[in-house]
């Protein structure tokens, strides 16, 4: 028993410490069979080169193994992986194919790059101009689009025309967007589906830029189109419809082109030579004027040669190519120069104290800011808003007062203040009475109490505004001279109406429907004896009347954007309060109403003083 103990115990003891029975000479052996192994899988390679690595595969699988056993199968285990996995180096001249292959793919990837640039180069070519206009434009197409339809679509044309910056700088205009980069890397095909974008959707973005932010490019590129595009039967076509137009326009006692028969070649060639008659430079003052009188003649002539080509028929209009183009850029150019020319003139007349001509009207174009105008009466802060953020909201708004208020409402009527069935509030009439403006009411009881109602503000003797309030519209006329009132017959009688008490109840409430009734832009000009002034030329009102006429539309456009414009930034709280009353906005729109009227005698009356209440 004793005897059997001790074999056990020196078992155990061989089994816990098996290295120090394992031989120098039997590690030797291993050695010597990895190296013989490693030497073999790379060619030229012997056992003695390999004894160094060789030792170090072999001690460290003796370290981790743990057995005889162990370590024999590991290190069989682990040199037939090593096989396995070993991977031989290229044969001799393998390397020089290596380099023929990277210098083809460097050569193939140098073509790619060079067809590339070609193909950018083409594109410039073609669309270069078109682009440059649009990024060139955009910011002022994008406020344009906001000021006459609304955030919504001026954000739509932001995505348009920030694709066209893109495609700019993708085909190498990257001096237009610095702050833009190419698209890398650019998967096959890239540079042709561009190509498609850019046949498909810049000459849309920049027929939209043109129209927007240059209105006579724009009618000039219409007309070289309808002079190209159009076949023989829609031309007949358009010179019928133009025609039935100026024979209703001539029938109505307006002021129309002279006849031109439909094959009457040589007559448009008369106009086409008063059209590009030259003017020669002016010496003296005289001179000036003469020239500036020229030049509204070369322009008149310009519009009668416009009406006139669209009249003929099909073969007349190829005898006068290019009528259409030739007499529109004219035109413009001739304006331009009048602008230029006559650019401050008169100012010296007009600054005498307290006198208002009727160029004022179109010279002195109202123009709304978010700052409250001087000596507005009304307490703006019971406008902007109560609580803690109320006069910050103030400031910010004032830190930045020539910059429209942005509001996706666009104003169109008022909503409460003079609409039917609402009496005026008092103290609206007075302070509208200390600002001499006159309230007119068809109805002032009854259902259409309110309906209709207009305010004419008169400045000096030469104009008068009318404002109406169910749509929020501003018309500016011109006032009959004293010697025209007793003696003109040629103008309608509800264009000398404005006083009020002239139309029956009848026709108020029936025709008339409670609305009153559109002034034309001629009235004060129809049959007026006393001359008239407009783009530095002075003539009876017959010849220059129309173009007054139109300045005065004009004025009319910019007075009513700014009335919408304040009634927007005054009563946008109130409007866009469900909560709030008709009595608040009633007094937020009549702030607002007293803020444009203020606004208008400050532009037009500079000295003007309220009236003692």
């Amino acid at each position: 028993m004793r005897s059997a103990s001790a074999s056990a115990s020196v078992a155990s003891g061989a089994d816990l410490d098996w290295r120090t029975t394992v031989s120098q000479a039997t590690r030797n052996g291993q050695v010597r069979e990895v190296a013989k192994v490693l030497a073999s899988l790379e060619p030229g390679a012997t056992s003695a080169s390999k004894l160094m690595l060789a030792m170090r595969f072999e001690d460290s699988i003796f370290q981790q193994a743990s057995s005889l056993a162990d370590y024999q199968k590991r290190i069989t285990k682990r040199l037939k992986k090593v096989q396995k996995s070993y991977k031989p180096p290229p044969a001799p001249g393998a390397g020089d194919a290596s380099s023929s292959s990277a210098a083809a793919t460097a050569a193939e990837e140098a073509a790619r790059r060079e067809k590339e640039l070609e193909i950018e180069r083409n594109l410039r070519r073609q669309y270069g101009d078109d682009l440059r206009f649009i990024v060139k434009n955009a910011p002022a197409a994008v406020r344009a689009m906001a000021d006459k339809h609304g955030k919504s679509r001026s954000d739509h044309l932001r995505q348009h025309t920030d694709n066209a910056e893109q495609w700019a700088v993708e085909i190498g205009m990257d001096d237009l967007c610095p702050h833009r980069k190419r698209r890398s890397p650019r998967e096959a095909g890239y540079l042709d589906r561009l190509k498609q974008h850019l046949q498909q959707r810049v000459d849309n973005i920049r027929s939209h830029v043109v129209k927007l932010t240059h209105p006579d490019l724009f009618l000039e590129e219409t007309l070289v189109k309808l002079e190209d595009e159009l076949d023989e039967k829609a031309l007949d076509i358009l010179a019928v419809a133009t025609k039935a137009i100026i024979e209703k326009h001539r029938k109505e006692g307006q002021v129309v082109p002279p006849p031109v028969g439909p094959t009457d070649a040589a007559g448009m060639r008369a106009l086409l030579e008063k059209v590009t008659a030259t003017i020669p430079p002016p010496r003296n003052a005289a001179a000036i004027r003469d020239a500036n009188l020229a030049r509204v003649e070369k322009i008149r002539a310009a519009s009668h040669s416009l009406s006139a080509y669209l009249c003929l028929d099909a073969h007349t209009k190829a005898e006068v190519k290019k009528c259409l183009s030739t007499s529109h850029k004219i035109a413009a150019e001739e304006v331009a120069t009048l602008l230029t020319e006559m650019a401050g003139f008169g100012e010296e007349d007009s600054r005498k104290e307290g006198e208002v001509l009727l160029e004022h009207a179109w010279n002195r174009p109202l123009e709304y800011t978010s700052e409250p105008a001087a000596g507005d009466d009304a307490d703006p802060s019971s406008i902007e808003g109560g609580g803690e953020q109320g006069p910050v909201k103030k400031k910010a708004r004032r830190s930045d007062s020539k910059t429209p208020p942005a509001s996706d409402n666009v104003v169109i009527r008022s909503k409460v203040l003079l609409t039917k069935s609402r009496k005026p509030p008092s103290n609206l009439v007075l302070a509208l009475k200390q600002k001499r403006a006159k309230m007119i009411t068809p109805s002032s009881s009854g259902a259409l109490c309110g309906a209709g109602t207009q305010l004419r503000i008169q400045f000096g003797t030469t104009f008068e505004m009318i404002v109406y309030f169910v749509p929020l519209l501003v018309s500016i006329r011109a006032l009959p001279m004293k010697s025209d009132t007793s003696t003109s017959t040629a103008e309608p009688k509800q264009q000398l109406e404005g006083s009020g008490d002239v139309s029956s109840e009848f026709r108020r409430t029936i025709v008339d429907g409670g609305l009153p009734a559109w002034v034309s832009s001629t009235r004060g000009l129809v049959g007026r004896t006393s001359p008239v002034s407009v783009l530095g030329a002075t003539g009876p009102a017959s010849s220059l009347g129309p173009i007054v006429a139109s300045k005065l539309d004009y004025a009319s456009a910019c007075a009513t954007r700014a009335l919408r414009r304040c009634f927007a930034d005054v009563a946008r709280k109130a409007y866009e309060n469900p909560n709030a009353s008709d009595f608040e906005v009633e007094i937020v729109e009549s702030t607002a109403l007293l803020r444009f009227v203020q606004l208008a005698r400050s532009t037009y009356t500079p000295s003007f003083q309220d009236d003692d209440p």
